[in-house]
């Protein structure tokens, strides 16, 4: 009797747990809880494969100019497929599989299409405009962090490590926005928008934006884009989570530059180019600098 008494009060509490488990899990509109974490993990897996591939991608590509300095990157080769890519490394394909189509394979073709010139302009104008990035290992030597000595040697470092860092730096917040962006996706959608337009209507562009051939001036191009920018971004409610991103941007900026010592970075004259100062990275390790217009090969001293 007590084993059966037993038995019915536990079937009791169990299918009392069920019955509150299951009603919890259940909205008014009959979906679950869950569901919203569960997209959350799949936004959060998509956009880490794509950070990944593309630091992998950068990794390969510093590895290949230590090793090939001076050189073009050729594409990443999957090691699993072992077909065409052996033109790329020298190998004779046998008679029967030879196509006219693999001659000029892997070649680069004289006149780049629309879109690859435009992304090489674009490419060109941002490391014209901000620089070239540094390697992060550069960026964190352990060996180069310590205190610093005084105020102003605060405000050197601090001055010294954002010229020298900025595009690090810029990658940085804009990794940060990302962050705190990435439970909004509707946000996270008009944040890109909204950077695609300042890029390709203010700072990409090489010709004056005309409307039915009337050329529009640069301020107005630029209020309407900060007028835009805001309007989407109240919008949107999302300032706070940016006012968040830019002020841990600004965190990490300024602890770093306090901490990184500068002292194997200095600055160089560069005569060929308006005289401008340019930070290298030290006098037995020096960066190659790239020239707008570089001289011939071949030439005669009259």
């Amino acid at each position: 009797m007590a084993s059966y008494l037993w038995r019915k009060y536990a079937d009791y509490v169990y299918t009392k747990w069920e019955r509150t488990l299951l009603w919890d899990m259940l909205e008014p509109y009959r979906r679950p809880k869950s569901f919203t974490p569960l997209v959350t993990i799949y936004i959060a897996a998509f956009y880490t494969g794509v950070i990944g591939s593309a630091i992998t991608e950068q990794l390969y590509k510093e590895k290949y100019w230590e090793d090939h300095p001076g050189e073009a990157v050729p594409l990443m080769k999957p090691k699993f497929y072992g077909g065409p890519w052996k033109v790329l490394k020298g190998d004779v394909l046998p008679p029967n599989q030879s196509n006219e189509n693999m001659t000029t394979y892997g070649t680069i073709p004289a006149e780049l299409p629309p879109s690859s010139n435009f992304i090489y302009r674009a490419r060109e104008q941002i490391r014209e405009g901000l620089g070239t990035r540094r390697p992060w290992k550069e960026m964190v030597k352990i060996e180069a962090i310590n205190l610093p000595a005084n105020l102003n040697i605060s405000i050197e470092r601090v001055r010294k490590n954002a010229a020298f860092f900025r595009v690090n730096y810029v990658i940085i917040v804009l990794f940060l926005l990302f962050l705190t962006l990435l439970w909004h996706p509707v946000s996270l959608i008009v944040f890109i928008i909204l950077m695609a337009a300042w890029l390709f209507l203010y700072f990409l562009r090489d010709d004056p934006v005309s409307l039915d051939g009337i050329v529009v001036d640069d301020r107005i191009v630029m209020m309407g884009l900060l007028l835009m920018t805001v309007a989407m971004l109240f919008l949107t409610d999302v300032s706070y989570n940016i006012i968040v991103g830019l002020s841990l941007g600004l965190v990490v900026i300024l602890v770093h530059g306090l901490f990184r010592s500068t002292d194997d970075l200095f600055f160089v004259e560069d005569k060929e180019a308006n005289r401008s100062p340019v930070l290298m990275r030290g006098p037995e390790e020096t960066a190659p600098l790239p020239l707008k217009n570089a001289a011939s090969s071949s030439f005669s001293v009259s």
